[in-house]
């Protein structure tokens, strides 16, 4: 699988809108690409969706659906035992 992507003009685009691109573009988080029209000729940019899909995909390259399918549900675990570390390791410091 690879990730998917939309089509943006950053002329029809609002400055929040581009002000967000353009910061996960500096974090890594989506890969921008400069497309151009070939009727009108006109500047337009293709982004990655801003997924967690897309993103794994992003950091470990393209890959199949069942290691992706993979990655995702050793993502969750380790994010629930930091969740749980956190509770039960790090609240007894601040209660």
């Amino acid at each position: 699988m690879c990730p998917s992507t939309f089509l943006y003009d950053p002329n029809k685009t609002r400055v929040w809108g581009r002000l967000v691109i353009s910061l996960y573009k500096r974090l890594g988080l989506i890969q921008v690409i400069e497309a151009q029209d070939a009727k009108t000729g006109a500047k337009s940019f293709q982004a990655t969706n801003c997924t967690v899909l897309n993103l794994m995909l992003l950091v470990f390259k393209p890959m199949s659906e069942n290691n992706l399918t993979i990655c995702l549900l050793v993502l969750q675990v380790l994010c629930s035992l930091l969740a749980f570390f956190i509770r039960y390791g790090i609240s007894r410091f601040v209660y």
